[in-house]
């Protein structure tokens, strides 16, 4: 549990930062915060520093900025997918994660105010898709 706080606090800094900085004008403070250019530019920020290792069994890969999506790429570097149940993997960390991001101001105004959708997806150590969950604007309430 503390491992998984740990990642969230570490992705929310990432996000946070990357957010701030291209809010504050970096790449044009009239740029639309829903769009890909936007999201593809707070992204590769984040990329600058991964991958990372966040735990002893996860690695946060890539960030990827899409139309009106932001996602995080990570890899279950000691998992195979057959070793893991996926939907349980979503059932545990979806709720621990949307209540990090919507209680943080800088991502949940980026969900909120700027209507933009979080993406977590995960791969097994060999790079097979494992679980995939998306924390949208209204999973923050208003």
């Amino acid at each position: 549990m503390k491992q998984k706080a740990a990642l969230l606090a570490i992705l929310v800094a990432m996000l946070v930062s990357a957010f701030l900085q291209q809010r504050g004008g970096l790449f044009g403070a009239s740029e639309d915060p829903r769009s890909a250019a936007f999201l593809a530019k707070m992204a590769a920020q984040v990329n600058r520093d991964l991958p990372k290792m966040v735990d002893a069994d996860t690695e946060l890969t890539k960030a990827a900025g899409l139309d009106g999506v932001f996602g995080y790429e990570f890899r279950l570097v000691n998992i195979s997918s057959g070793e893991i149940d996926g939907q349980g993997l979503v059932t545990n960390l979806k709720p621990q994660v949307t209540k990090g991001v919507c209680s943080a101001p800088g991502t949940r105004d980026m969900l909120v105010k700027d209507r933009v959708v979080l993406r977590y997806s995960y791969s097994d150590k060999a790079g097979n898709p494992v679980a995939s969950f998306d924390i949208n604007p209204d999973d923050c309430g208003s």
